[in-house]
């Protein structure tokens, strides 16, 4: 069964994983055929537009790419995309030239893939997200999950937070993305839930957390629906939750804030 069309050979011959003879094979039916060229040609386009995409877009930029949408309308069914560097340089000169529409839907699919990564990019600039460092984002999924890293007891026992009518509802010692901690689970009789973390070294704090606390550089910040506030310097203790106002009192019980 010919694959000279298959999907996933266009695919892994773009990320560069066929074999040497599978993708000299592809690479000389390239040479004949306007669908796989043209499929070709916008992967390469569009990943790196991917690649632009992950750094703001300035609105003068964002203006020119929607633009670029309408004056794609005008690229006929001969525009070359091998002048402009999308095909490798070999294969340039052994291209056999044929007329076609293919090039001409991949191309407007390609500016609008453009004008979409353009935008994308600009809303995460206006809203200032951070991606949340890896301790983050491994001590919010086990909140999710209920569960504490690691099996070992830690070795100083967890805070004390009875004022707050919290009990302890569990606690172990491991790590969290690589980042030796102590994990102390809480709970208290209406099953409002609380986690803290603290270690000898101070968790990565991303600049953009919302919500600054204070002057000492503690802050909070909502992923996948948990408050995650992180003590002041040297920001060695962290406080999760579902209840904003818990974790905000059980920071301020503990002198975190």
């Amino acid at each position: 069964m010919r694959r000279d069309h298959d999907d996933a050979t266009i695919g892994a011959y773009l990320a560069g994983e066929l074999p040497d003879r599978a993708r000299e094979a592809f690479e000389a039916h390239l040479l004949t055929c306007d669908r796989c060229w043209a499929e070709v040609a916008a992967g390469r386009r569009g990943r790196e537009l991917v690649h632009l995409a992950r750094d703001p877009v300035p609105p003068d930029l964002a203006a020119r790419l929607a633009g670029a949408v309408v004056a794609e309308q005008h690229i006929g069914p001969h525009h070359d995309f091998a002048a402009e560097g999308r095909i490798p340089a070999r294969l340039r000169g052994l291209r056999h030239r044929r007329t076609g529409g293919g090039r001409r839907f991949w191309a407007l699919a390609a500016a609008a893939l453009a004008l979409v990564a353009a935008l994308g990019a600009m809303i995460v600039d206006r809203d200032t997200a951070a991606v949340p460092a890896p301790q983050i984002a491994v001590a919010v999924a086990g909140y999710h999950d209920g569960r504490l890293p690691g099996t070992t007891i830690p070795a100083r026992p967890g805070p004390d937070l009875s004022a707050l009518r919290l009990s302890g509802a569990g606690a172990s010692a491991g790590d969290l993305a690589g980042q030796s901690v102590s994990g102390y689970a809480y709970r208290d009789d209406t099953g409002r839930r609380l986690i803290i973390y603290v270690s000898d070294e101070p968790f990565p704090v991303s600049t953009q957390a919302e919500n600054a606390i204070g002057s000492a550089g503690a802050g909070m910040m909502r992923l996948d629906d948990v408050v995650v506030l992180c003590s002041r310097r040297p920001h060695t203790a962290l406080v999760l939750g579902d209840d904003e106002e818990l974790v905000r009192q059980a920071a301020t019980t503990l002198d975190l804030i």
